[in-house]
């Protein structure tokens, strides 16, 4: 498993079945924790890393409420798709932007 924006890597933990999960978490801090939890853990962006990454490896990619935040998502879509093994999921999520708390940011805090 590969969890792109892993933070801590309390996620990853939490997924049974998983005999090997990597994380990348561009934040120092978190990923420091992280390498504690997981088996390999990179800390930059997916970017940054993704020719350290092996390629047709990964059974699951995870990105939990980071897509939003790259540069370009299609480039990510069709970049990670090298380091996919066949039949391999892709399971993200974005923020939900109907939230009360998201739209209190988005409309009042103007954030």
């Amino acid at each position: 498993m590969l969890e792109v924006g892993c933070g801590e890597g309390a996620f990853s933990t939490e997924v049974p079945g998983t005999s090997e999960t990597w994380g990348i978490e561009p934040d120092q801090r978190s990923a420091q924790v992280a390498k504690t939890r997981l088996f390999k853990v990179f800390v930059n962006t997916f970017d940054a890393v993704k020719a350290e990454l092996p390629v047709r490896y990964f059974d699951l990619v995870v990105c939990n409420d980071v897509i939003e935040h790259m540069t370009d998502h299609d480039a990510f879509l069709h970049s990670i798709q090298d380091h996919m093994a066949p039949g391999a999921y892709l399971v993200g999520s974005v923020p939900n932007v109907r939230f009360y708390g998201n739209l209190f940011n988005l409309l009042i805090a103007r954030d």
